[in-house]
């Protein structure tokens, strides 16, 4: 029952939730609330004063407690809990069987109970990687962007569809057989109303090609990849989705900057949009897709440079350059690489690729990016400047395999003064997880 305070409690209670709020803000990285409601804050007969808001609970002048609490639910964490700074499983579940008996959450027994947990797994984990230095503050789903739900048990395939609980058989195109046990299915619905199913199951080792080429690849814009296997030298153009379909979302923004807001017509023009972004998207990822697997199905360890690539979005070729999608081919190489059992070496990137000549190894420091050919003043060679560097690479990658080191070189890029970054022979990416099955409804 709510009761009432005294004005010396109120003045109490106020002066407890601005302490809270300074050892927020005080915090590295500090913690700001921007929105506190009454509901936010909890008080018990002791006038006892709890903050609960995004997650997060102090008492006193205890530490910050990660909560898996829901914004505006009252009583979820017992103060004993609050005092441990500790979360049991059993904690969660009953905070979730509460909200499930509160007629404002009645929504929540759509889904299984496995699936509402499986989110207080995710909560936790992104305090997690907060507290840990490893990513910004958790923000709140919003209705209007990308939707996701994942099952974390009881999916199976059947007649041909995807069978989820509580939804039963739903219609699918599965792109490849399912032949393991289904850990847990991942189910999300993009900006254009299309829902897709990235399926995680067991399956058992997949044979290694324990044959191939080493093959030395130089990045660029004239020519997006530059290979060069030891024999012979290719180039790939870049296909340039941006600017081929940049009159067409120009068309489309102008149109949409037209309607009023709020209007039926808005939204229709904003879905309109958003299949353009769609369009310009999976036109580069299914091109780098497919040269990646052309790459990992000739060579068996492939050689590249270990780019910036945010430093290079900074740069005035910023557009063209996340337009090619640099970060992203060398990501889709990596993790097939390592699927297949290959070796994805990483040549530093103060390695003087472009003005080293591969025969006599002169270097030399006054080309330019507007110099594609060039003849090396020492031993009178002519070189292709994107053929070069790639012969320049495999042959660094191949001294870091049989030295088994970070493969130092003698030579730098802006002067002998400049301290090289260590390269490596495996480097950590952040790979999206995918599904070998994508499954749209």
């Amino acid at each position: 029952m709510p009761r009432s305070f005294a004005p010396d409690e109120i003045k109490q209670i106020a002066t407890s939730v601005l302490e809270i709020l300074v050892y927020l803000q005080n915090r590295i990285p500090p913690i700001i609330h921007r929105d506190i409601k009454p509901e936010n804050i909890l008080v018990d007969e002791q006038i006892n004063v709890y903050l609960v808001d995004f997650g997060f609970a102090r008492i006193g002048e205890g530490e910050v407690a990660m909560s898996s609490m829901v914004k505006g639910t009252l009583g979820f964490m017992a103060p004993e809990q609050l005092f441990n700074r500790q979360l049991t499983e059993a904690s969660d579940l009953y905070g979730l069987t509460q909200l499930k008996k509160d007629s404002n959450y009645e929504w929540l027994q759509e889904v299984t109970a496995a699936t509402l947990q499986q989110t207080l797994k995710n909560l936790e984990s992104a305090f997690k990687n907060f507290f840990g230095l490893r990513a910004k503050f958790p923000k709140f789903k919003s209705k209007h962007r990308k939707q996701s739900i994942r099952y974390p048990e009881s999916c199976s395939i059947k007649n041909g569809g995807l069978k989820l609980p509580k939804l039963g058989i739903v219609k699918a195109s599965i792109s490849r057989s399912i032949n393991g046990k289904i850990k847990s299915v991942t189910v999300s619905q993009t900006s254009t109303d299309k829902y897709f199913a990235a399926i995680l199951f067991e399956t058992d080792d997949l044979i290694t090609n324990s044959l191939g080429k080493i093959s030395g690849i130089d990045l660029g814009l004239n020519s997006l990849v530059t290979v060069f296997d030891g024999e012979s030298c290719y180039k790939v153009e870049p296909i340039k989705p941006t600017k081929k379909y940049a009159k067409r979302l120009r068309r489309r923004q102008k149109n949409l900057s037209r309607k009023v807001k709020g209007a039926n017509n808005r939204r229709k023009a904003i879905k309109v949009v958003a299949r353009g972004h769609e369009k310009i998207s999976n036109t580069r990822q299914d091109f780098l897709h497919k040269l990646s697997r052309q790459l990992v199905n000739e060579n068996q360890v492939i050689v590249v440079e270990n780019l910036c690539v945010k430093g290079l979005a900074r740069t005035k070729l910023a557009k063209s350059i996340q337009d090619a999608g640099f970060g992203m081919l060398l990501n889709f190489i990596s993790y097939k690489l390592e699927r297949e059992g290959g070796k994805f070496v990483q040549v530093d990137r103060f390695f003087p690729s472009i003005k080293l000549c591969n025969c006599c190894k002169f270097k030399n420091d006054s080309l330019n990016l507007s110099i594609r050919e060039w003849v090396c003043p020492s031993c009178q060679t002519q070189h292709d400047r994107d053929e070069n560097a790639a012969k320049n690479i495999r042959e660094e990658g191949l001294k870091i395999l049989s030295t088994n080191t970070v493969g130092h070189t003698e030579f730098q890029a802006c002067g002998e003064t400049v301290r090289l970054v260590g390269t490596c022979t495996k480097k950590q990416v952040s790979v999206k997880q995918e599904s070998p099955v994508t499954a749209p409804a």
